[in-house]
């Protein structure tokens, strides 16, 4: 392969690669008004998402589940958290 198409090729690859600024979620969230004070989670984002975290390092699998009948399958961090975050929610008081 000459120079030419090789950066040609290249050029076409690198342009074409999947990826773009738009498809990274920006975390907006911020501490639910009722956390304890000084807590950072749970979390509420701009969409009304809600996030929670808890330590459980021994865990294998970690479900968050609420007064309706949604189960939210936590994952896993390497710091032993799990997270999970819910649909979003109806505007309006939530205790977590």
């Amino acid at each position: 392969m000459n120079r030419k198409r090789f950066a040609a090729l290249l050029t076409l690859l690198l342009t074409a690669a999947p990826g773009r600024a738009d498809d990274v979620e920006q975390d907006d969230s911020v501490p639910a008004p009722t956390n304890i004070r000084g807590a950072a989670y749970p979390r509420i984002d701009s969409k009304n998402r809600v996030t929670f975290r808890i330590k459980a390092p021994d865990a294998q699998k970690v479900v968050f589940g609420f007064f309706d009948d949604q189960r939210y399958p936590a994952e896993k961090g390497e710091d032993g958290f799990w997270t999970a975050t819910t649909r979003p929610q109806v505007p309006g008081f939530h205790y977590y």
